[in-house]
C-alpha cells in the first residue's frame, strides 16, 4: 500500500472513530477538547484515542502491536486532551484501561474503527507471558502470551505415527503437539514456583498431564489455551489454588466468561483444592488476612463456590469500623513431600488414567518402533561408510561465494542451513550423474548460486 493511501486511510479512522465515539457518548470532541471545551479524564481520553492509537502502533493493522506499544503512542493524544494528566504506571494501561476498553467492546474488532474499509481483522495486540504450559514427555513448554498461545493451537496435531522413512532414531516417541494421544488433561496450579518439584515427582509424566502454572490470576491467553484445548479436546482442567478468596476467584475465573473472555466451549473443570478439609486433614498453618474493604467479601466466595464453613475461616470476624478479617492457607504451608503425597492422592481420586490410544494406532507405532530398532542396529555400519564417503568428497572451491549468494537471497537462513541447502545440491548431482562423490571446482553450480 502507497504511502499517500496509508495517509489517506489514516486521517479517515481517525476523524470515522471521534465521531463514532461522540455519538455512542452523546458528546462532540476534538483531539484538544470538546465544543464546550471540557477537559476529558484520563480513562475518558483513553477511550477516546485508543482506536488511532492502535492503527498507529500497529502500522495501520497490518503487524501486531505490543500493549506498551500501544501504551506509547496514545499517550501524547490523552495528554492532549487531559490538559497534561496520564497514567502514572504502564500497568495501569495495560491491565485496567485497555483491558477494560476490549471488555465494553465484546471483540478486537478492527471493523469497530475502520468500519467496511478493514474488514473483519482482530486487534493483534501482544501481552507478556504470565505463565507456561509444559507437555508431558514431549519437553514442548509454552509460553502464556498471545503469540505463543495462537501458534501453539495452530500447531496441535494428531500425533499418527510415520513411517520408518520418517523418524527421530533416538526418539521413540511419536511426534505430537498438544493434546491429541499425548496428555489426558492440564493441571493448572497458581505458582509457578512448584514446577521443579512437580519435575522431580515426575506427576506430568506417570499421569500424562500438561501442567499449566501461571503469576496469579490466569490472564486471557491462558483460558484461550484451557478453552481450546480442555474444551476443543473433551479433557478436564484440574485446578490447584491457596485456599483464599483469590484462589476461589482462580477457580471461577477459569471456567466462567466474563466480560474480557467468552468461553466457547464446555469444560470440565475438577477442584483439587486446597479447601479447608486438606487444611484440616493435614495441619496447615494460617496466616491472618485483613479485607481493605467494608464490603464484606463472603457473597463473593459464596458465588466462587466457598462452603458456609469456608466462609466463616477466610472471612468471619468484622471489625468495629466494619472491615472484614479472617484467615488464608498457601500451598506452600505443605512440605515437599506432603504437598505431593496430596497431591497424588488427589489425582488418584480424580480418576485420571494414563493416555491409551486405540489399537490401530498401537499397531502402527509397533511397526514404527521395529523399522527403528532395524535402522539403529545397522548403523554402525552405515555410519562408518558415510564418514568414509564424506572424507573423500572436495568441496567447491566457491564454497564461500555460494554461500554469501544464498545469504543474499535469504537473509534469515543461517550460514550452516545455507552450507546444507549447498551440499544437498551437490549430492542430488553427484547421485544423478553416478559418481556420488564431489564436483570439481567450476563444474555446474549454476542452480546452486540461484539458491535452487
Amino acid at each position: 500500500m502507497s504511502n499517500a493511501i496509508l495517509d489517506g486511510l489514516r486521517s479517515v479512522t481517525a476523524g470515522w472513530a471521534r465521531t463514532k465515539k461522540s455519538r455512542a457518548n452523546g458528546t462532540s470532541t476534538t483531539q484538544e477538547s470538546d465544543s464546550s471545551g471540557r477537559v476529558m479524564q484520563i480513562k475518558e481520553a483513553a477511550f477516546t484515542v485508543l482506536p488511532q492509537a492502535y492503527l498507529k502502533a500497529s502500522a495501520n493493522g497490518t503487524l501486531p502491536a505490543h500493549a506498551r506499544q500501544l501504551m506509547y503512542a496514545a499517550r501524547p493524544m490523552v495528554m492532549k486532551l487531559t490538559g497534561g494528566k496520564c497514567w502514572r504506571s504502564s500497568d495501569y494501561f495495560t491491565q485496567h484501561i485497555l483491558s477494560e476498553y476490549m471488555e465494553q467492546r465484546g471483540r478486537n474488532s478492527l471493523s469497530d474503527i475502520v468500519g467496511d474499509l478493514s474488514g473483519d481483522e482482530e486487534w493483534n495486540i501482544v501481552f507478556d507471558a504470565r505463565g507456561h504450559l509444559h507437555e508431558p514427555h514431549t519437553g514442548r513448554a509454552i509460553p502464556l502470551g498471545t503469540l505463543q498461545v495462537k501458534d501453539y493451537l495452530a500447531s496441535i496435531s494428531s500425533g499418527m505415527p510415520a513411517g520408518v522413512s520418517s523418524f527421530n532414531l533416538n526418539n521413540r516417541l511419536v511426534d505430537t503437539c498438544g493434546p491429541i494421544r499425548r496428555y489426558a488433561g492440564v493441571l493448572f496450579i497458581e505458582k509457578e514456583g512448584f514446577m521443579p518439584l512437580l519435575a522431580v515427582a515426575q506427576i506430568a509424566q506417570k499421569y500424562d498431564l500438561a501442567i499449566m502454572s501461571t503469576k496469579g490470576m490466569s490472564v486471557v491467553a491462558a483460558r484461550r489455551l484451557i478453552d481450546r484445548v480442555c474444551g476443543g479436546y473433551n479433557i478436564p482442567l484440574l485446578v490447584l489454588h491457596d485456599f483464599d478468596k483469590s484462589g476461589f476467584s482462580i477457580l471461577a475465573t477459569l471456567q466462567n466468561s466474563t466480560r474480557r473472555y467468552q468461553f466457547r466451549n464446555e469444560i470440565t473443570v475438577i477442584d483439587l483444592g486446597l479447601r479447608l478439609k486438606d487444611v484440616e486433614a493435614y495441619g496447615l498453618d494460617s496466616e491472618a488476612v485483613d479485607y481493605n474493604k467494608a464490603e464484606d467479601p463472603a457473597s463473593n466466595l459464596r458465588l466462587n463456590g466457598a462452603t458456609e464453613s469456608e466462609v466463616e475461616f477466610l472471612c468471619g470476624e468484622q471489625d468495629s469500623d466494619g472491615k472484614w478479617h479472617g484467615k488464608r492457607v498457601e500451598l506452600n504451608a505443605f512440605t515437599s513431600d506432603k504437598f505431593i503425597e496430596w497431591l497424588e492422592a488427589k489425582l488418584d481420586e480424580s480418576g485420571i488414567e494414563k493416555v491409551l490410544p486405540d489399537d490401530a494406532t498401537l499397531e502402527n507405532t509397533f511397526k514404527r518402533a521395529v523399522g527403528i530398532e532395524f535402522i539403529n542396529d545397522q548403523a554402525a555400519a552405515l555410519c562408518a561408510a558415510a564418514a568414509a564417503h564424506s572424507r573423500s568428497i572436495t568441496s567447491p572451491a566457491d564454497l564461500t561465494a555460494l554461500v554469501s549468494a544464498l545469504l543474499d537471497q535469504n537473509p534469515a537462513l543461517p550460514w550452516d542451513t545455507a552450507v546444507g541447502m549447498i551440499a544437498a545440491e551437490a549430492f542430488k548431482a553427484d547421485a544423478g550423474a553416478g559418481t556420488c562423490g564431489a564436483r570439481e571446482s567450476g563444474s555446474n553450480n549454476s542452480n546452486i548460486s540461484k539458491g535452487v
